[in-house]
């Protein structure tokens, strides 16, 4: 049996992994009726599906209620003006069931409100690294002021790659009873090391779209050697019993060793950095090429990268959803690409790449995410 912190780890897998699967799902629901051109549809019968996805997104990670937000508005101008009141009608649905599931989850667990620290994780780290390698910028008045969020115990403890360290010491109630002081000192030493809260941002992010970065946040700790790829281990009084050993053992390397890594060519697949610019690229291919309805069925996987390059480090399991559309991804700029190629016009691209991808099965729970329109 597993202990409570392998309990934890356990929850926070399940967790992770619906939420990206929810965003595959939203991403499938969405583009599940295509039209002959322009808006499209939003049946009636694929509703809950879509309101289902798009809630547990919002759920479980707390991230996901951004990109809900964010993602709305551009439901609403994706589909037909007749279906706009079904949209509205799904925002205020979801919207709705999203905040009376977290209040009554608030009143019943009283959880410990952290949201300000975690949102906070860029300008900590921009204050920590500054207060390390400039301390200087700091006048005595300056220091007090810091030391009153960030304990000076907590900024010793900076880490270039991972801000919980230090975050872990920022002290909310004293940012709560007066955050403008705090944005006037961030806002002061800004202006004078505006290279050194860029540097402070691009080292807890590149690794989302840098396909060359390690994933290596976590060395140095428990059975991370040179790679903190993903968790692979069982916390005791647990055990871990393989029946396919030769797995395991390429398991372990993957997550713990930077063997696969290093590989030139073969590492791309397991970068997010290098599906990063995948998406980045296609999207924008799709829109260049005049397919941007196509392109923002992709919104949903855009929008988790921003959120995620504003969080306290890079992991995989931040951006599973790279992995869950790159064959989607592949068809519709492949296809687009041939069909211009050919010379035919964006709406004959359209309809080219419904033609050829209308037989693929999407291999989500609501059916198909391609099926050919009637014209």
């Amino acid at each position: 049996m597993a202990d409570a912190a392998g309990g934890e780890k356990l929850k926070l897998l399940l967790r992770t992994t619906w939420y990206h699967d929810s965003q595959r799902r939203s991403v499938a629901v969405a583009d599940a009726e295509m039209p002959k051109a322009g808006h499209f549809p939003l049946s009636t019968a694929s509703l809950p599906a879509l309101a289902f996805a798009l809630l547990v997104m919002a759920v479980f990670r707390s991230n996901g209620v951004i990109v809900l937000v964010l993602f709305l508005p551009i439901l609403f101008f994706l589909v037909q003006k007749s279906s706009r009141k079904k949209a509205v009608l799904l925002a205020g649905v979801v919207l709705g069931a999203y905040f009376i599931l977290q209040s009554g989850l608030n009143i019943v667990l009283k959880p410990e409100s952290t949201n300000a620290m975690e949102s906070l994780t860029v300008p900590i780290q921009q204050l920590a690294r500054t207060w390390n390698y400039s301390p200087e910028l700091f006048s005595e008045e300056d220091q007090e002021t810091l030391f009153e969020i960030l304990p000076e115990e907590s900024l010793a403890l900076y880490q270039p790659k991972l801000s919980d360290l230090v975050k872990a010491g920022f002290v909310t109630e004293s940012f709560q009873n007066d955050p403008g002081k705090y944005l006037k000192l961030w806002l002061k030493i800004g202006i004078k090391a505006p290279a050194t809260y860029l540097n402070a941002w691009l080292l807890t992010s590149y690794g989302f779209w840098y396909p060359g970065a390690d994933i290596d946040v976590y060395n140095g700790t428990r059975c991370y050697e040179s790679s903190s790829y993903f968790s692979c281990e069982t916390e005791g009084p647990g055990r871990r019993d393989s029946k396919l050993p030769w797995l395991e053992h390429w398991y372990e390397n993957l997550s713990w060793t930077d063997t696969v890594h290093k590989i030139p060519v073969v590492s791309l697949p397991f970068s997010p950095g290098a599906l990063c610019w995948c998406y980045v690229l296609g999207t924008l291919f799709l829109i260049a090429s005049g397919n941007w309805r196509k392109a923002a069925v992709f919104s949903p996987v855009c929008l988790n990268l921003l959120t995620v390059l504003l969080g306290p480090t890079y992991l995989v399991r931040y951006v599973l959803i790279f992995w869950f559309r790159p064959l989607y991804l592949s068809i519709c700029v492949g296809v687009c690409y041939t069909s211009k190629d050919n010379g035919k016009s964006g709406k004959s691209c359209v309809k080219a790449d419904k033609q050829a991808a209308g037989n693929l099965p999407d291999g989500s729970l609501f059916g198909k995410a391609f099926h050919e329109s009637k014209d």
